[in-house]
């Protein structure tokens, strides 16, 4: 049953990763639905609070869920029982996702990520955690086995993530897009806020993709290199490059344009990313 919860909530949540997990041993299967239902929670909670206090209390009930001090409360959540499970089967490391719910807090706050050394860090403390873990609980070698790889994917998936989101996080008066980047093309944040997609912000955007095409190209080799039974959990990051393709169409505005990508052409996608 909680397994069965964590899957149904990746099936509604992220189709994506849903799809990709398919690629993975039926018999580890549930551990990516566990760990993807984790980070689909964490990652929704600043957009289901108020105030930061409020979701700092939400982030603390995982950390001790994660410790083993909520056994009760836990099991009777499905999806932190999937995941408790999931650790005790699998042997992942608890810190990791410690790391990830301190990354994500501060997604509760409207502190303006600097540069893009600080997104990249972001990036790995919160993307590049999942896709480790996730690579260690399909082929049970350690986490650290997969930090290469997991790197330059991480970062790319950020960088993507931060411009898909812009509408989201500018609703609040906030974004992820770096602080220098904006003063660079002249961006202004008043602008951006209230909606307006102006040249200075397509210009940003149009070198942060720049960014995440280059951080593709350099984890592809680390990507044909995997152990083929960790590949399944980086496999949804080649769906970023459609993704990117997408917001390189004429007319695009980050504010108006849904981002559609056909089932089909994800699909294939993935199809031809696991038989690199």
């Amino acid at each position: 049953m909680a397994y069965s919860a964590s899957e149904a909530l990746l099936h509604e949540a992220d189709k994506d990763r849903y799809i990709a997990a398919l690629f993975a041993p039926a018999d580890r299967r549930d551990y990516l639905h566990a760990l993807y239902a984790f980070d689909i929670e964490i990652a929704r909670v600043a957009g289901r609070v108020r105030e930061p206090m409020a979701g700092e209390i939400r982030f603390q009930w995982w950390r001790e869920v994660i410790l083993g001090e909520r056994d009760g409360e836990a099991q009777a959540n499905p999806i932190s029982a999937a995941l408790l499970d999931t650790l005790a089967k699998t042997g992942v490391a608890h810190a990791t996702l410690d790391m990830l719910i301190d990354a994500r807090a501060r997604e509760l706050y409207h502190d303006p990520i600097l540069d893009r050394a600080e997104l990249d860090t972001y990036a790995f403390e919160t993307t590049g955690a999942m896709l480790r873990l996730s690579a260690a609980a399909l082929s049970g070698r350690q986490e650290a086995t997969f930090a290469e790889a997991a790197e330059p994917a991480a970062q790319a998936a950020a960088i993507v993530w931060a411009l898909q989101t812009l509408p989201t996080h500018a609703s609040r008066r906030q974004t992820f897009m770096p602080e220098d980047l904006l003063q660079k093309h002249g961006v202004s944040r008043e602008d951006m806020f209230a909606g307006i997609a102006t040249p200075s912000l397509h210009a940003a955007m149009a070198e942060m993709r720049g960014w995440a095409r280059e951080r593709l190209a350099a984890f592809r080799p680390h990507y044909v290199a995997l152990d083929q039974a960790a590949r399944p959990a980086f496999l949804h990051i080649w769906l970023l490059p459609g993704i990117l393709d997408a917001m390189e169409q004429r007319g695009y505005d980050p504010f108006r344009t849904p981002l559609d990508v056909s089932q089909w052409r994800r699909q294939w996608r993935l199809w031809r990313a696991a038989r690199m």
